[in-house]
């Protein structure tokens, strides 16, 4: 069996090299976005905010945790170009808290997100957006098999269009100003998983929107639920062996389809390397590559984003730090930082 996983594990490796080789904006509105993150993956916090049925896999037993989140973009034509304030494009902040069973999790998340609107060397002016929303997610399952439903809804405040002359503004306007909600901004939507887990191979098909709130009704289509299916296989190595013991090594690989397989899909492949050090202390090497608007074994760079990061877990603390790149002209950077805390 043994054998068998790690040659798997070659040859998706392999894959996943051959999709960054052929080498958008990236944002953590949806931890799908980042390919360091799948569907398929399971165990720890950050994957049940992927897939609720997740939740029935988690090896950890707490029962709170609360993030907070970082990421920019920078490219370096602003710089060139010697524009005001280069280093505010997109900023965003996040804030998320869960309380978590291994049957039900509610999460609040606070997203704050800033677009750079217009910029010359004299001046910038950029909009303020605030996402407040609450997710209920359930999950119920037997052994390798877990089932989850989401319900998510929330609505979006805004500050627009305002001057920005310096990090006092930026921190002015983000923090400690009053919003207004943004027209026909409320969202609702509701959505399912299926997962397998066979300790070495794990597949998950999941809905991110069976059914949405459209013109204040609830609404569900064919379109809709095709351009929401995700399709994850993943490949991993147990932290344990079959007599308790740690593995040193516990590496993991992932390949995700999201949208029509027949059509136009994203797609996303990630490698991760975890060194157990301790049971309770580890840290973790990543790195994956996302593409929108991929057909079958047809690239397209343009559409494309590699990713990196290090992470570090010890006891109920968690630290990432990452970089995100397009693939198009290598001139946009997206670094990002996350904390966690658990209890």
């Amino acid at each position: 069996m043994k054998k068998i996983f790690m040659a798997m594990m070659v040859l998706l490796i392999s894959l996943s090299s051959l999709f960054c080789a052929s080498s958008s904006s990236f944002s953590f509105s949806n931890l799908l976005e980042s390919p360091l993150y799948s569907p398929s993956f399971n165990g720890s916090y950050e994957d049940t905010l992927v897939s609720p049925s997740a939740m029935h896999f988690r090896t950890d037993e707490y029962v709170f945790f609360s993030t907070v989140r970082f990421s920019e973009h920078y490219s370096a034509s602003d710089w060139r170009e010697n524009l005001k304030l280069p280093y505010i494009n997109n900023y965003r902040n996040e804030y998320i808290f869960s309380f978590m069973s291994r049957y039900i999790a509610l999460n609040v998340i606070n997203s704050l997100y800033v677009n750079a609107e217009s910029r010359s060397s004299e001046s910038l002016y950029a909009s303020f957006f605030n996402d407040i929303s609450i997710s209920l997610n359930l999950s119920w399952g037997i052994s390798f098999f877990s089932a989850g439903l989401s319900v998510d809804g929330g609505t979006t405040l805004v500050r627009e269009n305002r001057r920005v002359d310096g990090i006092s503004d930026l921190v002015s306007n983000a923090y400690f100003s009053s919003y207004t909600t943004l027209d026909d901004s409320d969202f609702f939507s509701i959505g399912f998983s299926l997962s397998f887990d066979f300790d070495y191979i794990a597949f998950t098909y999941q809905l991110d929107k069976l059914a949405t709130l459209e013109d204040n009704r609830l609404y569900s289509d064919g379109n809709l639920i095709v351009e929401n299916m995700v399709m994850s296989i993943a490949l991993s190595y147990p932290e344990y062996t079959s007599r308790g013991n740690l593995n040193l090594f516990s590496p993991r690989v992932s390949y995700t389809l999201k949208g029509n397989p027949a059509g136009e899909y994203s797609l996303y492949a990630s490698a991760d390397l975890k060194f157990n050090l301790l049971p309770d202390f580890s840290f973790s090497l990543a790195a994956g590559y996302s593409e929108t608007k991929h057909r079958f074994f047809i690239f397209r760079p343009e559409n494309g984003m590699l990713s990196f990061s290090f992470s570090l877990s010890y006891e109920r603390y968690y630290f990432m730090l990452g970089l995100n790149t397009d693939t198009a002209s290598f001139e946009h950077y997206y670094p990002y930082i996350s904390f966690t805390f658990a209890l």
